[in-house]
């Protein structure tokens, strides 16, 4: 994760590493934004795909 990122509340949920978890409370209409910002390192000469879960 990248310092822009907002500090997740609790990480490696479920013994799960890199699931991370935002909690707070809000009242109705109540806008909040969580920041995340990632980087990958890969070698050049290996391909990688990410695909975004639905």
């Amino acid at each position: 994760m990248l310092p822009a990122t907002t500090l997740p509340t609790a990480k490696d949920i479920r013994d799960k590493r890199g699931v991370l978890e935002w909690s707070f409370d809000a009242k109705p209409g109540e806008v909040r934004d969580i920041n995340f910002a990632w980087r990958v390192r890969w070698p050049k000469d290996k391909s990688m795909v990410i695909v975004p879960s639905g």
